[in-house]
């Protein structure tokens, strides 16, 4: 019998010679060195051999133990060989179904989402999930990806919760309205209503994938009017002011804040940027060109996933410079107070809210855009400016596709008289402006 010791000392010769084990099994030692594990066996009374794989990849141990697992299915009467080929037939035909699955399917998307297209290695669901878990995980640990993950995040949750324990495993190619239908409604009866609504885009969305890849004719989810066959879902906007009045109340509140100089920065430069609280919180100072008077925010981590142009105004620059000693050694520009390697967190300008005295139902971070929209329009800048300053998507796609201005420089002179209307607001008491 062969022993490891006399394998790792065996030496190639001019010609492929054989060393022995014992029941049929032998290793073949090719004059380049390389060595691979045979099984001789007798099936019908004809010698055939099977190919166990190469040394040392295939440990001796490992080299018996196939060796007795052959041995086994001889005894019962069938070729190894035989059964060996039937075997990578149903293995590549599960692949096969796998790969048409709804589940599948939806992981394909999510990991192409994600920024990793999958490859030929993700032939079974269980790697599309597991690379699907990693990404995420990698693009979480990234300021400029980690809005992104979430947002996917999200969205196989919804899917894992209520969609694949009842059509994972289905042929996408097989899926009917009335079946997306009915499990939408279930979330319906739970008193989620937009749950049932966003699960529903994320059906629709792997549906155009699928139809897209060839593995679906058409979109099933989409024959679904949520409009016609779902609860209408009473909406609850963010929190705001509006009034002058009020919002110089608020302003001159703010200016008035004694905290961490970066919660105080955050606060002040909110209402004159209006951007959306998680793109100020993850801002970074490579982002801001002070000299041009210019923040732009990377595709990453804007929603519409395209970059955005935030215009400067005198007040935003001078927020700025003061706190630059503080945390221009630094990543971001408002660090959070467990660390400058992570930004602020999301909950500390709503908790400086709250110690200025507005609770939940006055005021929110999110709730300067619509101050700022509704000010704006009342002021009669124009629409498509406020739109693209706030970086709405347009509801008009074909106008999208075809507009590509800017329009910075009224965007600029846009920002400024906003910023002087609330320097305003908060030195005149009475508010009437």
């Amino acid at each position: 019998m062969l022993t490891a010791t006399a394998i790792k000392n065996a030496r190639p010769k001019d010609r492929p010679f054989k060393m022995y084990d014992s029941r049929g099994l032998f290793l073949l030692v090719n004059p380049n060195g390389k060595m691979y594990w045979r099984y001789r066996y007798q099936y019908n009374k004809k010698a055939k051999t099977l190919s166990l794989g190469p040394y040392p990849l295939v440990s001796l141990k490992t080299a018996r133990d196939e060796r007795d697992d052959m041995f086994l299915i001889l005894k019962k009467g069938v070729d190894p060989s035989a059964e060996r080929k039937r075997a990578k037939h149903l293995s590549e035909a599960e692949e096969f179904e796998d790969q048409h699955t709804f589940r599948y399917i939806a992981l394909q998307y999510l990991l192409k989402q994600a920024g990793r297209p999958p490859t030929q290695k993700h032939k079974r669901v269980e790697k599309l999930q597991e690379d699907f878990d990693k990404c995420i995980e990698s693009m979480a640990e990234d300021a400029r990806t980690k809005p992104r993950s979430g947002t996917l995040k999200t969205m196989h949750r919804r899917l894992e919760r209520f969609i694949f324990p009842y059509l994972g495993n289905q042929k996408i190619r097989t899926l009917t309205g009335p079946q997306f239908l009915e499990l939408i409604r279930k979330i319906e009866e739970r008193n989620i209503g937009e749950t049932a609504r966003r699960t529903l885009a994320a059906c629709r969305r792997v549906c155009r994938f699928a139809v897209s890849e060839g593995k679906a004719d058409f979109d099933a989810a989409g024959s679904i009017d949520a409009r016609e066959s779902l609860v209408p879902v009473k909406r609850r906007h963010f929190p705001t002011i509006t009034e002058p009045r009020k919002i110089g109340e608020l302003m001159r509140a703010i200016h008035g804040y004694q905290g961490q100089p970066t919660t105080e920065a955050a606060l002040k430069i909110m209402p004159l940027v209006f951007v959306r609280p998680g793109e100020l919180r993850a801002a970074e100072w490579a982002e801001f060109d002070l000299d041009a008077a210019e923040w732009r925010i990377p595709s990453a981590r804007m929603k519409m996933g395209r970059e955005h142009i935030v215009p400067l105004s005198r007040q935003a620059i001078a927020v700025l410079e003061e706190l630059r000693p503080i945390t221009a050694n630094g990543q971001f520009v408002f660090p959070g107070n467990r660390g400058r390697n992570r930004f602020m967190s999301e909950n500390t300008m709503n908790s400086a809210l709250r110690r200025l005295g507005y609770t939940k139902d006055d005021m929110c971070p999110h709730g300067f855009r619509a101050m700022a929209s509704t000010r704006l329009n009342e002021m009669n800048f124009p629409g498509d400016v406020i739109e693209l300053q706030l970086a709405h998507k347009p509801m008009d796609k074909i106008r999208a596709a075809y507009n590509r201005a800017e329009r910075l420089p009224e965007r600029r002179s846009m920002m400024q008289d906003w910023s002087d209307y609330l320097d305003l607001l908060r030195t005149r008491k009475d508010g009437d402006i």
